[in-house]
């Protein structure tokens, strides 16, 4: 299972992501974080088109990352999910 790591947006705003191993199971998992029906207005807004609001983030690109809401990591998203994803789950929200 190769884990990736995926951004969900809306305009400019940078707002969660989720470590999956697909779009369609990264959509799955945010889901159930924000509800069906977010999603599900997002397809409707966007005809269907999930690059619209949802992208596969480049393993070398770089990521600051705040594993206790405090101390900033700033490293690759390689290196970050090596070292803090075991499992598709959500991984970051901007909201911290």
């Amino acid at each position: 299972m190769e884990l990736k790591m995926y951004e969900f947006f809306e305009a400019d705003m940078k707002l969660d992501w989720v470590c999956a191993t697909s779009t369609d199971e990264a959509i799955s998992i945010y889901s159930d974080l924000v509800g069906k029906g977010f999603i599900d207005e997002w397809l409707e807004a966007y005809d269907g088109n999930k690059d619209m609001f949802v992208r596969e983030m480049s393993m070398d690109e770089k990521f600051t990352y705040y594993h206790d809401c405090i101390t900033p990591e700033r490293d690759t998203i390689k290196n970050l999910i090596e070292k803090y994803c075991d499992k598709p789950d959500m991984f970051a929200t901007a909201d911290f």
